[in-house]
This record gives C-alpha cells, sequence and structure tokens, in this order.
C-alpha cells in the first residue's frame, strides 16, 4: 500500500524546515522516505515546483550507456567489460542508497 504525507506550511522556508526535519527522521531510522518534493501554489502564478522529487536510481542506466561508449576504445572484449563493471558499480551504488 502507498502512503502520502503532503504538509502545508506557511512560507517556503519552513516547508524546507519541515522537508529536513523529515529526511532527519529518515536518517535515524523513524520513518522511511522514498522521495520528497516541494511544491509551491498561489493565486497569481499557480502551482510551481520549488524542489522536485528525487529521481531515483537513475545512474545504472546512465553508467551502461557510458561504459558502452567507452568500451569501443578497447575493442570488442572492452565493450562488455566497461559495460558490465559500470553498470555493476552503479547497482551496487543504488541499491546503498536505497
Amino acid at each position: 500500500m502507498d502512503r502520502i504525507l503532503v504538509a502545508v506550511f506557511s512560507s517556503d522556508a519552513r516547508a524546507y524546515e519541515g522537508m529536513r526535519a523529515l529526511q532527519d527522521m529518515d536518517r535515524l531510522g523513524s520513518i522511511m522516505l522514498y522521495a520528497t518534493a516541494v511544491v509551491a501554489a498561489d493565486a497569481e502564478s499557480g502551482v510551481t515546483v520549488k524542489q522536485p522529487a528525487d529521481p531515483g536510481p537513475l545512474g545504472t542506466p546512465v553508467a551502461l550507456l557510458i561504459g558502452s561508449l567507452l568500451g569501443p576504445l578497447a575493442g570488442s572484449v572492452g565493450i562488455a567489460v566497461a559495460a558490465g563493471a559500470g553498470t555493476l558499480g552503479r547497482i551496487l551504488y543504488d541499491l546503498a542508497r536505497i
């Protein structure tokens, strides 16, 4: 089941304080955060995203792409080794971060 917490603050500064407090509780293990975002709404400009949600583990596909592009410098075996090493390294990083 997905759970979403929406908190309303009187100013941007208080919203960022609230987000930092939630992130501190996540670091202490009191709660588990998967993503955060700060969104502001007013009558003049409508809804604006001040700080977008965490994009998640995007590094793995990027590491695969970079490894695949740099691999040809070492030949056909280099493509496989560079792509595999880049992907494996980034998967481990993403898993540790999650």
